[in-house]
Order: structure tokens, then C-alpha cells, then sequence
């Protein structure tokens, strides 16, 4: 630097350099995460498990021996499913701590890896490329002025609207309208349910503490109780 400024020159050619590369770095960021996702869904079936998911084009799902990947493998409890003709929700009871919440989230992480076409954790899954929809882990907002009940309402009216839509749905709600009193409780939960089983083209599984729900499956053909 003291016979040649050195570092500002070098500065100059680097800024030079970062402002013709930053044009194509949101591409390339990109390109590199598809790169990645695709890398892995190749070692998957290597490290992991080789069941691959069967495909079908009607609304339905069946599992043998359905587990979380997440769980340790000698401890997880692994489930078998399938939903009966003309049944398309499932609504899920038990005591706390009993494996409902778990359940959803194996049945949506495992819709989620067959959707990519990648192997599941199960001896078995048959299903067809289903839309997502869940309603577990809502939070309040200060920023936003929600609170939780109100959270809930706008996610739950989206999964409404979404399966309405005669979009193949999977929705997974876990212990509905847990964030108010057990009157308003069961008259939303009942409205909900009831709406959701009329839409032909979506099923899934809603889980409460409200067994006084259950009577609903003498009314609704397409509702079917499930108890852990």
C-alpha cells in the first residue's frame, strides 16, 4: 500500500465482481437446493427405507405398519389404516399421551415423502398425491393481534375453503378448537366436521377430547370413529 493503493484497487475489482454475480445468485441459490433435495431423495432409499409409496387416482388411503422416522425404531409403535368404503374422516379420541398427535404427523410426513415420489416408512402406503392442509402447533400473535382461538379459526376456515374447493385434500387437525370453553367447543367442532365429511374429493383425521363428537357417525356415513 505505500507504493500502491493496493487495497482499494483490490476492493474495487471485488465489488466490481460481487455486483455482476449477485444478479444470478438467486438462481444458482436455488439450483444448489434442488441439487441438494435431489441428492438426498437418491441415498434415501439406501440409508432409510424401501417401500415406495402406490399411487392410485381415487380418494382413499391404506397403510400396513405406518411409523415416524423420527422415533427410535425399536420404540415406535407402527399403525395399520384404511379407510372403509364410503368413509373419508377419521376422528380420533383417546386418553393424553395415548399416540394421536404422533399419528398425524407420521400420516402427514409420510403423504409429504410419497408426494416427491420417495420411499415411506411403512411395509405399505397407498394413497394418491394429496394437498396438505394441517392445523397443528398454533401459536397466538402479539404482532398480528391474534390470539389463539382466532389463529385456529383462520387456519381451520382455510382447510374448509381448500376442501371445498374439489382440490385432493389430506387435512390433519389435532384436538379442534382446543383454545376455548367446551360449549362453543363441541357446537364448532360439530360445524367443522360436519362440513368436512360432506366434501367428496378430501379426507384426513381430526382428533379431540370430546367424546360427545362421536354421536355424529350415526348421522354422517362418511365419518368414522377411531379411539387410541
Amino acid at each position: 500500500n505505500f507504493f500502491t493503493p493496493w487495497t482499494l484497487v483490490s476492493v474495487y475489482f471485488l465489488e466490481r465482481l460481487r455486483k455482476s454475480m449477485i444478479i444470478d445468485f438467486p438462481v444458482c441459490s436455488e439450483e444448489l437446493s434442488e441439487l441438494e433435495a435431489l441428492g438426498s431423495l437418491a441415498l434415501f432409499e439406501k440409508y432409510q427405507t424401501q417401500t415406495y409409496p402406490e399411487l392410485r387416482n381415487e380418494t382413499r388411503l391404506s397403510c400396513i405398519q405406518l411409523y415416524h422416522p423420527l422415533l427410535e425404531r425399536r420404540k415406535a409403535v407402527a399403525n395399520d389404516f384404511e379407510f372403509p368404503d364410503g368413509k373419508s374422516l377419521g376422528l380420533l379420541t383417546g386418553s393424553n399421551m395415548s399416540g394421536k398427535s404422533t399419528f398425524l404427523r407420521t400420516m402427514g410426513l409420510n403423504q409429504t415423502l410419497a408426494n416427491m415420489g420417495a420411499p415411506v416408512f411403512a411395509d405399505r402406503f397407498a394413497t394418491r398425491p394429496f394437498k396438505i392442509e394441517t392445523c397443528i402447533e398454533v401459536t397466538d400473535s402479539l404482532r398480528d393481534g391474534y390470539s389463539y382461538f382466532y389463529a385456529e379459526v383462520r387456519r381451520l376456515r382455510h382447510i374448509l375453503e381448500t376442501a371445498s374447493s374439489q382440490t385432493p385434500v389430506l387435512y390433519l387437525v389435532d384436538e379442534i378448537f382446543r383454545g376455548t370453553n367446551n360449549k362453543e367447543r363441541q357446537i364448532g367442532s360439530a360445524a367443522v366436521i360436519r362440513s368436512l365429511a360432506d366434501q367428496k374429493t378430501a379426507i384426513g383425521f381430526i382428533s379431540t377430547h370430546d367424546l360427545e363428537l362421536t354421536v355424529l357417525e350415526d348421522n354422517h356415513p362418511s365419518l368414522l370413529n377411531l379411539h387410541f
